[in-house]
């Protein structure tokens, strides 16, 4: 009778620890219920607030980034702190209409990123969010309506033609150290800026960069800069002998 007791005490043992050891691992994103995939890319963590959704972990290997509109039937509104941050994998970021705001650090380190497309309604851009980005390439920002301050990060090296074109509300801007290059009429229409400081490293400047901005009443260049000058808030070449652009005031 013993004997059986034992047996039978083994055998419910062994039918209750099965499982254990023959289930089917869950992802992180399925244990949550919250999986977006496409062929290339896949976006984690997504919290739910209110009827939106917020990006928090991008998990895939794509050099081109698209973000989802939409993840579950909710409207994509922000991405968060970190979200694409260490993916060197990327290199070309199209942020989708939409998306409201872009959280501190967001694509921080991602080191190949060469291009950045913002939508129309993107109202905030968090500290270091594009950190270790060296380009921003053609009409990355233009059109843009709602956008009024932006810090680019020290390792900018150039920005494209036509980058800024059209963005009515963009009043602050600060250009880092490290820049090269400003692109033809990148920030053009840009009819809130009113002061820019070109910084020391710039060696080309494309054409009329900063036409139709409206507001624009001074531009100053960094005295170490090899090849730009500024009189009474003109710019000139360095010597001071061709006019680079004038603003006029009305």
């Amino acid at each position: 009778m013993k004997k059986t007791v034992k047996i039978s005490t083994f055998l419910l043992t062994v039918i209750f620890l099965l499982p254990l050891f023959f289930a089917v691992p869950v992802t992180r994103a399925e244990s949550r219920n919250i999986p977006f995939e496409t062929e290339e890319e896949v976006f984690l963590d997504v919290t739910v607030s209110g009827e939106t959704k917020t990006i928090l972990q991008y998990n895939g290997n794509a050099g081109n980034i698209v973000t989802p509109t939409e993840i579950g039937n909710y409207p994509v509104t922000a991405i968060g702190d970190y979200a694409f941050a260490y993916r060197r994998c990327i290199e070309n970021v199209t942020i989708s209409p939409g998306i409201e705001s872009i959280g501190d650090y967001a694509f921080a380190s991602g080191s190949n990123i060469i291009g950045v497309t913002l939508p129309q309604g993107l109202t905030s851009i968090g500290e270091g969010a594009f950190n270790g980005v060296t380009g921003i390439g053609d009409f990355s920002f233009a059109h843009n309506m709602s956008l009024a301050q932006v810090n680019f990060p020290d390792s900018l090296e150039s920005i494209g033609a036509w980058a800024f074109h059209w963005n009515l509300s963009l009043s602050g801007i600060y250009l880092p150290n490290n820049l090269k290059s400003i692109g033809d009429h990148a920030f053009y229409a840009a009819r809130a800026l009113y002061s820019i400081t070109i910084p020391e490293n710039v060696e080309t400047i494309g054409i009329n960069p900063f036409g139709g901005t409206e507001s624009l009443w001074s531009i100053n260049v960094s005295p170490s800069n090899s090849h730009f000058s500024d009189m009474n808030g003109v710019l000139f070449n360095k010597a001071g002998s061709t006019l680079m652009f004038i603003f006029f005031l009305i």
